[in-house]
């Protein structure tokens, strides 16, 4: 007799505290991220998804920018709210909706079909946070960091014995300083105040288990994966997240 058809099952893998302070008022941000979601197994079976409930503590700032310039910013689900994906914040991340579009369009339409046909699927999404990536950061840095902002948050982070690299650490800051902000007297740019801790990209990987029916459990290596999707095998342009210039 085939095993029964298992409930969808998800964890949030990896998450990163980022923080900048205003080069003007001298006022901190901090801020919690998602940096990995697996669902193993994701099947037709599951809760049902939702929206996102707007209670991501960085969706305000975000939300500004649609007073001056239209839909811009979207809360982007990690697992899409159509197969199974809460309307949480730790399933959201702040994406252009160029990028939702892409998601739809590249990955997320093959992950519902599969699922809807009966399939079941590996589906792993990460959030990349690089923007300081070309920098080569060390702890002796901080003293090139304008008002030494990185510092509170690296001593956390050493204090937690979490370890994130400080080229992580260090996004919203390289973001907000080459990007710049709208109406600032020190760092004149493009963004507004919160905006430089959104992602720079998205990655994604879709795999269907081959012989489900037949594995003696539900670990990985006890199954044959087909490879469905992967952004890897795609232009990069098409799963970057894209910052108002």
């Amino acid at each position: 007799m085939p095993p029964t058809m298992p409930t969808t099952d998800w964890q949030y893998k990896g998450k990163i505290a980022l923080t900048d302070q205003h080069p003007d008022t001298k006022a901190f941000l901090t801020f919690t991220f998602t940096t990995q979601m697996i669902a193993w197994p994701l099947t037709k079976l599951g809760p049902a998804g939702s929206g996102p409930n707007n209670k991501a503590a960085w969706w305000p700032y975000f939300q500004e920018r649609h007073k001056i310039g239209g839909l811009y910013w979207v809360q982007g689900h990690l697992l899409n709210h159509n197969i199974h994906g809460p309307g949480v914040p730790d399933n959201l991340v702040p994406i252009c909706n160029t990028t939702n579009t892409n998601m739809e369009a590249i990955i997320e339409r093959f992950a519902k079909k599969l699922v809807d046909q009966g399939e079941v699927v590996y589906y792993e999404v990460n959030a990349h946070f690089e923007g300081a990536k070309a920098v080569k950061w060390s702890p002796g840095m901080y003293q090139t960091v304008p008002g030494q902002q990185l510092k509170a948050v690296y001593d956390q982070d050493q204090a937690l014995k979490i370890n994130t690299p400080l080229e992580i650490l260090a996004h919203p800051w390289a973001v907000r300083n080459t990007c710049g902000l709208l109406n600032s007297a020190s760092n004149p740019g493009s963004l507004l105040w919160g905006e430089q801790f959104a992602p720079t990209r998205l990655s994604w990987r879709l795999m269907k288990s081959k012989n489900w029916a037949t594995a003696p459990d539900w670990s990985l290596n006890n199954h044959a994966f087909e490879e469905v999707a992967n952004s890897n095998h795609i232009s990069p342009e098409q799963w970057y997240n894209t910052f108002p210039s």
